[in-house]
C-alpha cells in the first residue's frame, strides 16, 4: 500500500514538473526565440516535421508583437492528453491548447482564445450585440469616437442595425477573435451568424472602426477552372479574372479586356510613375516630402493625422500608399509626380479609358460622392478634361464642414462607379505588373510585398499585392513568383446597383489562389 502511494506521489511530481517546464518554456518563447536544441527536446518529431523551429518562432513573434511579452504562465489539464497553458502577457491573456504524448513532448499547439487585459474591446463588442436587439438604444456619442461620427452618421448606423434585425433577428451571443488589444473580428449569432470587424481608440476606448461584413460563410474550395468560372458567372454584377504567366499564356481569364473600376488599385500607377522619376535621377527614395494640409484626404490610412509641415521620406509615403492604402500619402505622391505625368504613363501603357482623364486624387473622388447629383455625374462623364477639372475645382471650394456632413450620406451604396473612378482591364493590370517587374527595383518589390493577403510562403516564393474597394467595387491584384516563373493574378467585381459581399469575394480569392498556385502554377 505504501509503495502504491509512493508511486502515485512520484508520478504526480513528474507530471507537475513536466507541466511547469512546458508552461515556462512557452512563456519564454513568447519573450524570445526558442533555440533549436530546446525545440527538439520539447516538441515531438511529428510536430517538428510539419512546423520547424523558424515557423514556431515566427508564430510566437506575431503574438509578441500583438500582445507584448509574457509576464506569467499557468498550466491546466483538459483531458489525459490535452492541456491549456494560459500566458499572461503585457496586454492580454493568451490561452494556448496543446497535446502532449507519453514522452512529455508537444504534439499539437494552437491559440484557443485571447482576452485583452483592459477588457475594453470586449465591452464594445458586447455593446454591439446588445444594440442588435429590439428597443435597444444606440447611445451613439457615448460609444463611438468623434472621428467615426464625422464619417458615418448615426442614421446610417441605425439603418444598418435595423436591417440586420429585420433580416436576421436579435443578437443572441457573440464570439470575438482578438487581433490586438484594440481591434478584432467577431461573429454575432442570430438566425444566421454575422461577421464584423471592430477597432477602438487606445485612449478613450470608443469605437473608431466598425464594419459589418454580412453572413459568415464557409470557405470556398476551388477544385477546377470550370467550377471557378461558374462561381464568377453567378456572382452579382460583373466579374473579371486573369491568372497568367508573365510573358506567357493565360491559364484562366474572364472579361479580359473589359475596363473595371479599380478602387485603390490605381495607386500602382502612381508607384510606377514615382519609380520612373527616381530612376531618372530626379528624386531619391530617401528624399523628404512635406505634409501639406491641402493634400490631406480621408481614410483609409493614418497620414492624415500628421501635422502640416512634418516630413517623411518618399519611401515612407509609397509604402503607406500600397501597404495600408493611405489616401493622404497617395494624394501627396500624385501631386509630387504630377497628374499629367501619370496620364501620359497610362497612354504609353495603352490604358486609354476616358474616365482616367483627369487622373483623380482620392479627395477629388470623395468630393464627387459627397456633392454630385446624378445629373452632375452624367455631365462630368461627357465633359472634356478641362471641363472636368473645373467641376472638380468648384467642389474643392466648398467648406470642409459641409463636405463631412455630405459624405456621411454616401453610406454603403454604389455611386457613380461607372462614371467617376479609375479604370483598367485585367489585361492592363497584368501588363502593369509586368512593367514593374522588369524594372527590378528593390524598393518597389519591398513595397509591394508588405501586405499580401491569402498567399502563404508555401504558395509562392514572392508575392506583391495591391487591392482596392469602395461600395460596388472590389479588386485584388497580385504579382507572384513560383518555381522560377512570374505570374499575375487579377480578380475584380463591380456592381453599380448593390454593395458587394466582400467576405464571399475574399473567400473566392483565397480559394482561387490556393488552387491556381498549387495546381497550375507548379507546372
Amino acid at each position: 500500500m505504501k509503495v502504491m502511494i509512493l508511486l502515485i506521489v512520484v508520478l504526480l511530481r513528474i507530471q507537475v514538473f513536466a507541466s511547469s517546464e512546458i508552461s515556462t518554456l512557452l512563456c519564454g518563447n513568447l519573450n524570445e526565440d526558442l533555440p533549436k536544441v530546446e525545440y527538439s527536446k520539447y516538441f515531438s518529431n511529428y510536430f517538428r516535421e510539419t512546423i520547424d523551429v523558424e515557423k514556431n518562432n515566427t508564430f510566437f513573434k506575431g503574438l509578441r508583437k500583438r500582445f507584448g511579452k509574457c509576464k506569467s504562465s499557468r498550466f491546466e489539464k483538459d483531458s489525459d492528453k490535452s492541456f491549456f497553458v494560459n500566458l499572461q502577457s503585457e496586454r492580454a491573456m493568451i490561452r494556448l491548447k496543446l497535446f502532449i504524448n507519453g514522452k512529455k513532448e508537444i504534439t499539437g499547439l494552437w491559440v484557443d482564445n485571447v482576452e485583452t487585459s483592459s477588457r475594453k474591446l470586449e465591452e464594445k463588442v458586447d455593446y454591439v450585440c446588445s444594440s442588435l436587439k429590439k428597443g435597444a438604444e444606440l447611445n451613439y456619442e457615448k460609444n463611438f469616437d468623434k472621428s467615426f461620427i464625422e464619417a458615418v452618421s448615426e442614421e446610417t448606423v441605425k439603418s444598418i442595425f435595423s436591417n440586420i434585425l429585420k433580416e436576421h433577428g436579435e443578437c443572441k451571443s457573440v464570439d470575438l477573435s482578438v487581433i490586438d488589444e484594440f481591434s478584432g473580428t467577431f461573429i454575432t449569432m442570430h438566425r444566421s451568424d454575422l461577421k464584423f470587424t471592430i477597432s477602438i481608440d487606445p485612449k478613450n476606448y470608443k469605437i473608431i472602426g466598425l464594419l459589418y461584413k454580412g453572413v459568415n460563410l464557409p470557405k470556398v474550395k476551388i477544385e477546377s477552372t470550370t467550377q471557378l468560372k461558374k462561381l464568377l458567372e453567378n456572382m452579382p454584377g460583373d466579374t473579371q479574372i486573369l491568372f497568367k504567366e508573365l510573358g506567357g499564356k493565360e491559364i484562366i481569364s474572364r472579361n479580359l479586356n473589359q475596363p473595371f473600376a479599380l478602387g485603390s488599385a490605381f495607386k500602382l500607377y502612381i508607384l510606377l510613375a514615382l519609380d520612373e522619376k527616381i530612376s531618372k535621377g530626379e528624386a531619391s527614395w530617401d528624399d523628404l516630402l512635406e505634409i501639406k494640409e491641402e493634400f490631406k484626404s480621408l481614410p483609409s490610412g493614418e497620414m492624415q493625422n500628421l501635422k502640416a509641415g512634418e516630413k517623411r521620406t518618399l519611401f515612407f509615403f509609397a509604402r503607406k500608399m500600397i501597404e495600408i492604402s493611405d489616401n493622404t500619402a497617395t494624394d501627396h505622391l500624385l501631386q509630387f509626380v504630377g497628374r499629367e505625368v501619370v496620364e501620359k504613363l497610362l497612354k504609353r501603357l495603352g490604358v486609354v479609358h476616358s474616365g482616367n482623364s483627369p487622373f483623380l486624387s482620392t479627395m477629388e473622388m470623395f468630393r464627387t460622392r459627397a456633392f454630385f447629383k446624378p445629373a452632375d455625374a452624367k455631365k462630368y462623364e461627357s465633359s472634356s478634361r478641362e471641363e472636368k477639372l473645373e467641376m472638380l475645382k468648384s467642389l474643392s471650394n466648398k467648406p470642409y464642414e459641409e463636405f463631412i456632413k455630405a459624405i456621411q450620406k454616401w453610406g454603403n451604396n454604389p455611386l457613380y462607379i461607372d462614371k467617376i473612378e479609375w479604370f483598367s482591364s485585367a489585361n492592363e493590370m497584368c501588363n502593369l505588373f509586368e512593367v514593374l517587374n522588369k524594372r527590378e527595383s528593390e524598393e518597389v518589390r519591398k513595397i509591394l510585398a508588405y501586405n499580401t493577403p491569402f498567399v502563404s510562403k508555401d504558395g509562392a516564393t514572392y508575392a506583391g499585392y495591391k487591392g482596392g474597394s469602395e461600395p460596388g467595387v472590389i479588386t485584388m491584384n497580385y504579382l507572384l513568383e513560383k518555381n522560377d516563373k512570374s505570374f499575375c493574378f487579377i480578380f475584380g467585381q463591380n456592381n453599380t446597383k448593390k454593395a458587394l459581399n466582400q467576405d464571399y469575394f475574399f473567400s473566392v480569392t483565397e480559394g482561387s489562389l490556393e488552387y491556381l498556385l498549387n495546381k497550375k502554377g507548379k507546372k
